[in-house]
């Protein structure tokens, strides 16, 4: 009867081994799956970081010219001389500052954008070529207590 018992924990414990190991690694494909979507997102936070940084470079040096139209310059109540002014093309001043204001937002946007994708990259990096690493040091951490 004893060795009956002990066939019997024997075929349950190696079955409950099998089973640790396939969710250790679930785990595993688990925590590099995470490490490289985190990944993916700081690339492309920093690729959106460099667009704006050039948008807003062309931005800057942009020089915004108005066409005024042909037209008759103001004489006083009685004067009979009119003078044509031409037509011609004028900086518009309002504009451009407005486009520099734009620029400087996309740069402080830039900023940010790129140090949360730094990061990202960072912090998840470890996870994308050594999983198995992170993972043990995951549960490690959490046999200990430590948060």
């Amino acid at each position: 009867m004893d060795k009956e018992i002990l066939n019997y924990l024997d075929k349950v414990g190696q079955y409950l081994q099998g089973a640790g190991e396939k969710g250790f690694e679930t785990y595993v494909h688990g925590v590099f799956v995470q490490s490289l979507i985190y990944s993916i997102v700081g690339a492309i936070l920093l690729s959106v970081a460099i667009a704006l940084i050039v948008i807003g470079w062309k931005f800057i040096n942009k020089e915004i010219y108005v066409t005024v139209p042909e037209r008759e310059e103001f004489s006083f109540f009685g004067e009979n001389k009119k003078k044509i002014i031409p037509e011609r093309e004028v900086r518009d001043e309002d504009a451009e500052e407005t486009y520099q204001c734009i620029a400087f937002v996309m740069g402080f946007v830039s900023i940010i954008s790129a140090a949360f994708g730094i990061c990202l990259l960072i912090a998840n990096i470890t996870g994308v070529f050594a999983p198995d690493y992170v993972a043990i040091k995951e549960i490690v951490e959490n046999i200990g207590g430590k948060q």
